[in-house]
């Protein structure tokens, strides 16, 4: 088993005054059969109480109701959590027709169209897809992804200067560089044009082992693979997911996986910073 300590930190800061406010922080490890969460703690300084809603996809969110006058709103989370190890190769094989026509299948269709419908921040055209990146018909599912996985890392450069909150996959294949959110989005729409599910993962890395984008929380996919389940890949870094990574949730796009979220009864600029620190213990 591997265990992190983890802290997430924000300050976000306001030009006028905010009389009233909603949040939502997705940032608490999710407990399944490869994570376990051990326990977690929040503060803020505004001393008001959290409490946890899960959202559409059931993935818990630390939710802060205030009712009070502020302009800044600093906000602290510390989980502890343990990885079991993790097998990324460990499948059963599907015959390259058994799995074509399971693909292509209107169940299959219709049990994963929550990730196989595109999204304006995941919608590319096939036609419009580097020819390495159409998949050919006697190619395996397995193979795609890891080619893929592959492609992204090495023609994209990681920039983390890149402001990428309205980039589309598009934007992303001209600019040539990104970060891990625009990474993952291109390797969702990449699968979701070849009738391969994708869902966008948001999560922790450990900062120990040397990866780009572990200095803030990561972005990478899972992609479902016949005979296997969902899989984890990071084109960021071209790795499958293993017990370096520490899920938090997922879903079809960034926007289900947003750190922080809030509806706010004020006017004018506001300012978001924040910091992880992923300590394995």
């Amino acid at each position: 088993m591997s265990k992190y300590k983890l802290t997430y930190q924000t300050t976000n800061s306001y030009e006028n005054i905010v009389k009233e406010a909603l949040f939502a922080l997705k940032v608490i490890p999710i407990s399944n059969e490869q994570q376990q969460l051990l326990s977690y703690s929040a503060k803020n300084n505004l001393c008001e109480d959290f409490y946890l809603q899960p959202n559409l996809f059931g993935f818990n969110q630390l939710m802060l109701r205030i009712a009070k006058r502020f302009d800044q709103l600093d906000v602290t989370v510390v989980c502890h959590v343990e990885v079991a190890p993790i097998n990324p190769y460990q499948s059963l094989d599907v015959a390259v027709e058994e799995e074509k026509d399971l693909i292509h299948s209107l169940d299959f269709k219709i049990d994963h169209h929550t990730f196989l419908d595109m999204t304006p921040s995941t919608f590319i055209d096939l036609a419009s897809l580097p020819k390495d990146l159409v998949k050919s018909h006697d190619q395996t599912c397995e193979s795609y992804l890891k080619d893929l996985n592959a492609y992204i890392y090495t023609q994209f450069q990681f920039n983390d200067d890149v402001n990428s909150f309205s980039n589309t996959p598009q934007d992303t294949f001209q600019q040539k560089n990104g970060v891990c959110q625009d990474f993952a989005q291109v390797f969702i729409a990449s699968c979701r044009a070849n009738g391969i599910p994708a869902r966008y993962v948001s999560g922790y890395l450990n900062q120990g082992a040397g990866y780009v984008g572990s200095a803030m929380m990561h972005a990478w996919v899972e992609a479902f693979i016949p005979g296997k389940g969902w899989q984890g890949y990071d084109p960021t870094n071209n790795l499958l997911r293993d017990s370096n990574y520490v899920k938090v949730c997922h879903g079809v796009d960034y926007d289900d996986c947003a750190p922080i979220k809030g509806i706010l009864n004020t006017h004018g600029e506001n300012q978001t910073a924040y910091k992880v620190e992923v300590v394995q213990q």
